[in-house]
């Protein structure tokens, strides 16, 4: 009897682990299949690493600057901005470049993980990259 409760028990446990790891796979395929289709492009954030917690898209005109929502405030970990867009996300509100900002800039796929400004982001900068730098 305790073993068939353990049995149990562990299979409950592999299928909870089994759902939530496909969450973030769906997340990434759902941003990238619908990237075309945003209107004003924009980025993909989410509150933890690997494209996981609380995840949106959040949508930047080109040359504009969007402070992050009281929820993403200073918790975004995971940044990708939108296929042909390039994003700067900076530690002040506005898009400000103060002597104590930091900034980190990247276009598509992003990062699932900021590393050292992870959690501390307050507002993110894009615009449209019109060529690769690789192209000359």
């Amino acid at each position: 009897m305790f073993h068939n409760l353990l049995a149990a028990v562990g299979l409950a446990i592999l299928a909870t682990t089994a759902t939530t790891s496909a969450h973030p796979a769906e997340s990434v395929a759902a941003r990238d299949s619908d990237a075309s289709g945003f209107g004003p492009y924009g980025f993909y954030a989410c509150t933890a690493a690997s494209w996981l917690g609380r995840c949106a898209h959040v949508r930047v005109d080109n040359h504009k600057c969007a402070n992050l929502e009281p929820w993403l405030d200073r918790a975004m970990v995971s940044f990708g901005p939108d296929s042909g867009y390039e994003c700067t996300a900076y530690t002040a509100r506005d898009c400000r470049r103060e002597a104590t900002t930091l900034s980190v800039t990247m276009g598509w796929p992003g990062s699932d993980g900021l590393g050292e400004l992870g959690g501390k982001a307050r507002s993110v900068g894009c615009r449209i990259k019109y060529c690769d730098d690789d192209v000359e």
